[in-house]
């Protein structure tokens, strides 16, 4: 949907909160998933004595912080795009830089 900025008539771009915010708090989130990419780790690890647990540990927190935080960052963007669009719906001018709210 083009929204037009009633001043100048430029077409108006979506202001980008709720996904910058959504992106960040997905990140953190997914990011904590590395205590059970440790715990999953050090088990697995674990078949090959205490050497095994502790590369095992490193190893699943390492794979755990990168697949929660990439798939927490992308559902976050998501919803928060989502929300942009069918909650707040604010848009800005890029050329007189006015908010139009719809």
């Amino acid at each position: 949907m083009k929204v037009l900025c009633p001043e100048c008539g430029s077409v108006c771009n979506l202001k980008e909160t709720a996904q910058a915010v959504g992106t960040t708090t997905g990140i953190v989130a997914g990011g904590a998933g590395a205590l059970a990419g440790m715990r999953g780790g050090m088990q697995l690890g674990m078949c090959f004595g205490a050497p095994g647990a502790i590369i095992g540990s490193i190893a699943g927190t390492v794979l755990g912080m990168l697949f929660g935080a990439s798939v927490g960052g992308t559902v976050g963007a998501g919803v928060g795009k989502l929300i942009d669009e069918h909650v707040i719906g604010t848009y800005q001018c890029p050329k007189c830089g006015r908010e139009v709210e719809l």
